[in-house]
């Protein structure tokens, strides 16, 4: 049994990263705000500022007239997490990729490029569970598009991990390419896996698959001329 967890890269920006600065500061202060809550409250805020797909399928109209707020969840919900590991995983790996994702891209396209694949998962989301009455939240979605922008841009970055088996643990560093392929066979392996009837958690896979799919394409239409996967691979 071996595993490995992805901790930094070898690979600076150029300019300071503001933007990925200010979507983890915004994450983490909604986050103390929610910790500061009773579960009620809890409940009630993931509720209307989380994802619910049953509300946008059959209760659309109940939704306008009593909790108009929640047409904006969709935009909301990736800024919200679950737990404190939920909120830490997804800080850490936007720490990793974000940076340089936004040094090629500029801020402003940052952030456009961040909340399009967001809503994409979202929307991947929606149409495989349209009837879901569970909230979605995390910034999940929308990080794997930064991640399959940061794979399109910089493929052979690399990438430091822990890695350990039963008793040797070290850092190794291995390319870009290969954590975020192996990353993405994982969640289509979670999808095959809950298509089989596997509990596999309650964990929104579509919408990661989603996310890094606009990521991929986005990411491709802007800079077409980026091919080192092929030409360096």
């Amino acid at each position: 049994m071996f595993a490995f967890f992805p901790f930094r890269d070898i690979n600076r920006p150029r300019r300071l990263p503001v933007m990925n600065w200010a979507i983890m500061g915004v994450c983490i202060l909604v986050q103390v705000y929610v910790t500061l809550l009773d579960a009620p409250s809890v409940e009630i805020l993931f509720k209307t500022y989380g994802f619910v797909p049953f509300f946008f399928t059959e209760a659309f109209d109940i939704m306008l007239s009593e909790k108009p707020s929640m047409i904006l969840s969709p935009f909301t919900y990736m800024f919200l997490h679950g737990s404190l590991f939920h909120l830490i995983a997804n800080m850490w790996a936007l720490w990793i990729y974000g940076d340089n994702v936004e040094d090629w891209m500029g801020h402003g396209w940052f952030l456009f490029f961040y909340v399009f694949c967001g809503l994409a998962a979202v929307a991947t989301h929606y149409v495989t569970h349209s009837g879901e009455i569970q909230p979605v939240v995390g910034a999940s979605g929308a990080l794997a598009g930064v991640m399959a922008a940061y794979l399109r841009l910089f493929p052979t970055a690399r990438i430091q991990c822990f890695f350990w088996f039963i008793f040797i643990v070290q850092i190794v560093e291995v390319p870009a390419l290969f954590v975020i392929v192996v990353w993405f066979i994982s969640q289509l392996m979670s999808v095959y896996s809950s298509l089989l009837g596997v509990d596999v958690g309650n964990v929104a896979w579509y919408a990661h698959i989603g996310g890094f799919l606009a990521g991929a394409w986005l990411s491709a239409r802007w800079f077409p001329h980026h091919r080192l996967w092929v030409s360096r691979w």
